[in-house]
């Protein structure tokens, strides 16, 4: 299991993945090209 802080590392890199919406990035679930999940 990861620890508490990898987690919150990887939340902030997947927020940051998905704010930026570059053209050619795999949109996220939802398709909307905002995140839904914290």
């Amino acid at each position: 299991m990861p620890g508490e802080r990898e987690v919150d590392q990887l939340h902030t890199w997947h927020r940051a993945a998905l704010e930026s919406n570059r053209p050619g990035d795999t949109p996220d679930e939802s398709g909307s090209g905002t995140h839904v999940r914290d």
